[in-house]
C-alpha cells in the first residue's frame, strides 16, 4: 500500500453473503463437493438442468412474490442434494443467473427459498463484498496472530456478517411469510449437541483455546438470534457444560448479539438515500461485533465504493474491513 510504515500483512476477498448453517464443512468443503446442476435434483427428471430450475411462483403467491419485484421473475429454486448435511441451502449465480439452493433434507425449505431470496435482494439493492486487510503487524497477544486471521475472515467473520444480513430481513420473513429461521437452527444445534460439539469454522483446529472461545461465542450469538427460546436454553446449558470458560463463551456470545441491530424493513420500499443508511448501519454493527471480540487491535470500517463489474456475478459494492 505504500503508506510509510503502514504495511498490508494480508489482504483478502471475501465474497459474502453465505447462507445457512456456517461451519468449516460449509466454507471449505462445498466448493469440492458442488455437482453440475444437472445432479442435484429429481434424478427422475432426464430434460437437462433448465427443467431442474424451478420458478418461484411453484412455491409462492402472486402476491407473496411482488414483496421482491422484479427479482421474482428471475431467481430459480434448486434441491441440491450435493449440499453437506451443515448447509440448509446456499445463494449462488451460474451462468448470470441466480439460484436458491435448497438441501432436500432442510427442514423448511419455504424459509431456506426466502432466506437465499433476501441474500439475492441485498446483492442487487448494494450490499457489499468485505475486502479484509490487516494494516501493520498483528500483536502477537492477540488470538488473531500467526495463522488465524486468514482462517478468521473466511469463516466465523462470514458467519458474523451473515447474523448482521439476517438481522435486516428475518423479522420481514416472519411478519410477512410466517416464516423464521427457528426450525433450521433447532435440527442444526440438536445435531451438534448430540455429537457432543460445535461444528468448526476452522480456528478450532489449531488447538488454541481463544480459537475454541471466539467459535463458541459466534454459535452462541446465533441461536440467540435466530433460535427458540428452549433452544437457547439448551445451547447455553451445553456450553457451560462444555467449555471450562462456559459463562465467558456466553457473555461474548450476547455482546455480539447485543451488537446487530434487528430490524423490521421492506428494503424494495427504500429509496436510496435509505439504502445507503441501512448498508452504513449494517457496518457499524460489524465493528461494534468485531470489537467486542478483544482481539486486541482497532478496526476501522471504510466507505462503500462501487464496482466496474460485479463480484462473482454478485456484490457490485465493496467496503473495506481492517
Amino acid at each position: 500500500a505504500g503508506n510509510g510504515d503502514m504495511r498490508w500483512v494480508r489482504a483478502l476477498t471475501v465474497c459474502l453473503p453465505r447462507c445457512g448453517c456456517s461451519c468449516l464443512e460449509s466454507y471449505q468443503e462445498l466448493p469440492r463437493r458442488r455437482r453440475n446442476s444437472d445432479e442435484s435434483i429429481d434424478s427422475n427428471d432426464d430434460d437437462g438442468e433448465q427443467s431442474r430450475r424451478r420458478p418461484l411462483e411453484e412455491f409462492f403467491t402472486e402476491d407473496e412474490l411482488s414483496r421482491f419485484g422484479p427479482l421474482a421473475k428471475l431467481v430459480f429454486v434448486v434441491f441440491d442434494k450435493s449440499l453437506p448435511p451443515s448447509l440448509h441451502g446456499k445463494s449462488v449465480v451460474e451462468g448470470g443467473v441466480p439460484l436458491a439452493l435448497v438441501n432436500p433434507l432442510a427442514a423448511d425449505h419455504r424459509y431456506v427459498i426466502l432466506h437465499e431470496l433476501m441474500h439475492h435482494q441485498l446483492d442487487e439493492l448494494g450490499c457489499p463484498s468485505l475486502w479484509v486487510t490487516v494494516r501493520g503487524n498483528i500483536p502477537e497477544s492477540s488470538w488473531l496472530c500467526r495463522a488465524a486471521f486468514p482462517v478468521f475472515a473466511r469463516g466465523a467473520l462470514v458467519q458474523l456478517w451473515e447474523l448482521v444480513q439476517h438481522s435486516r430481513f428475518n423479522r420481514m420473513l416472519l411478519r410477512v411469510f410466517g416464516s423464521s429461521p427457528e426450525s433450521a437452527r433447532e435440527a442444526e444445534y440438536q445435531r451438534y449437541i448430540k455429537q457432543g460439539y460445535f461444528q468448526s469454522f476452522g480456528l478450532t483446529n489449531s488447538g488454541h483455546p481463544d480459537h475454541r472461545t471466539v467459535e463458541g461465542a459466534v454459535h452462541v450469538a446465533t441461536v440467540l438470534m435466530e433460535g427458540s427460546t428452549s433452544l437457547q436454553h439448551q445451547v447455553l446449558e451445553f456450553v457451560c457444560k462444555n467449555y471450562s470458560n462456559g459463562e465467558q463463551v456466553v457473555w461474548i456470545g450476547k455482546c455480539i448479539s447485543e451488537a446487530i441491530r434487528e430490524q423490521d424493513l421492506e428494503l424494495l420500499l427504500l429509496d436510496s438515500r435509505a439504502l445507503s443508511t441501512l448498508f452504513r448501519d449494517m457496518l457499524v454493527d460489524l465493528q461494534r461485533v468485531l470489537s467486542s471480540l478483544g482481539c486486541g487491535m482497532g478496526v476501522w470500517v471504510g466507505e462503500l465504493h462501487p464496482l466496474s463489474e460485479k463480484f462473482k456475478d454478485r456484490c457490485w459494492t465493496s467496503v473495506e474491513v481492517s
